[in-house]
C-alpha cells in the first residue's frame, strides 16, 4: 500500500507502539488519563495562566492544552473515523 508524506508521522507513531501488549496499553491510557484530570482540576486561575508549567511555554495557557488534547482531538478523530 502506498502512503502520502503526510502520514510519515502516525506511521512512525504506530510503529513504535505495535508490539505493546493490550495490558501495557490500557495501563498507558490509565496514567494520562489520571495526568488529564489532574489538569483540570486546577483552579480557575491557574488554567489561563501562561508559564504555570515548564511545558506550556510563552503562548498556550493550561487551558489551551486541555481543550486541543481532549475535545478537539476527539472532535478531529470522529472526522477521521467517520471518514473511513
Amino acid at each position: 500500500m502506498q502512503r502520502a508524506w503526510n502520514e510519515l508521522r502516525s506511521l512512525v507513531y504506530q510503529g513504535r507502539h505495535t508490539r505493546k501488549s493490550i495490558r501495557k496499553v490500557f495501563e498507558e491510557f490509565d496514567q494520562t488519563h489520571e495526568r488529564t484530570l489532574a489538569l483540570a482540576r486546577l483552579s480557575q486561575e491557574e488554567l489561563p495562566s501562561l508559564n504555570h508549567f515548564d511545558w506550556t511555554g510563552k503562548s498556550w495557557t493550561v487551558s489551551d492544552y486541555l481543550v486541543a488534547n481532549t475535545a478537539n482531538h476527539y472532535h478531529w478523530t470522529r472526522n477521521k473515523i467517520r471518514k473511513w
